[in-house]
């Protein structure tokens, strides 16, 4: 969340990095080392500017103060991965929209763009239902488990 209203409370409850997604072709598919300045010379392909992966590369970029030219605004990441496979622009979006069966070039940004958490957001001082707590509880429950197992194993 970009803007959390201080009545709110985030727990999260999974994290994703942002990988920078190109053709199999594109000339930043052969590089070990991409930086801000090489992905800015290249047209972006992009969720419409309400959704907050098009404001983070925003962010990102501006913080930097490197100049950056969105091509196309699509819905969806399927439609963007599709785009970006017929060469028409690079992207950024976050693991969970790659497949096994991708054929892009993928590579993790996440040492200038920020890991997105998703999770679950609750208003303070509010009393949840019964089952709806006690379903925040299971959810809650499972990621402290995940974590502590992915600690154990050093990841």
């Amino acid at each position: 969340m970009l803007d959390a209203p201080p009545d709110i409370e985030f727990h999260p409850v999974q994290t994703h990095d942002p990988m920078l997604i190109t053709c199999l072709e594109h000339p930043l598919a052969r590089r070990k080392r991409i930086g801000l300045k090489d992905i800015s010379k290249y047209s972006l392909i992009l969720p419409p500017k309400n959704q907050s992966t098009y404001r983070f590369v925003e962010m990102v970029f501006n913080d930097h103060s490197l100049q950056y030219a969105v091509k196309l605004e699509v819905g969806g990441y399927d439609v963007i991965k599709q785009y970006v496979r017929m060469g028409l622009g690079i992207s950024i979006v976050m693991s969970h929209c790659l497949g096994d069966n991708d054929d892009l070039h993928a590579a993790s940004v996440s040492r200038y763009f920020p890991r997105r958490a998703y999770g679950v957001v609750l208003r303070k001082g509010r009393t949840l239902s019964a089952p709806a707590g006690r379903f925040v509880e299971m959810l809650l429950a499972e990621q402290n488990a995940s974590s502590q197992t992915a600690r154990r194993k050093g990841g």
